[in-house]
């Protein structure tokens, strides 16, 4: 019998948000770049697991019924989210990343 690992936790969408330098408060900043990505930490470490052997990892979590964005995110990282609980008119965690390239840092601004 093969052994699988259970990861169990959380499961968001990040926005990552690259700016050259932090934006001073009240004001207008223009984003170098954005991308979108799955995030949390069960969602993390099942990637990073899968990289290192494939298919040896289960993931459980509250997902969201029928989120397209969720279900393209996953699939891109490979990570199947089968044995997940889907709830209907659920709602993702939302992580918005501002990473300042000047100085390295991040902020994080979390939404669940």
């Amino acid at each position: 019998m093969r052994k699988r690992i259970l990861v169990v936790g959380l499961v968001c969408i990040d926005i990552i948000n690259y700016v050259d330098a932090y934006p001073i408060e009240d004001s207008d900043k223009r984003i170098i770049q954005q991308t979108w990505s799955i995030g949390g930490n069960a969602a993390n470490n099942v990637t990073v697991l899968n990289q290192l052997n494939s298919n040896s990892t289960v993931l459980f979590s509250a997902l969201p019924n029928d989120n397209p964005i969720v279900d393209q995110l996953l699939k891109k990282n490979a990570v199947s989210g089968d044995r997940c609980v889907f709830r209907k008119n659920a709602q993702i965690p939302l992580s918005t990343i501002i990473v300042n390239e000047s100085s390295g840092t991040r902020t994080v601004l979390h939404y669940r």
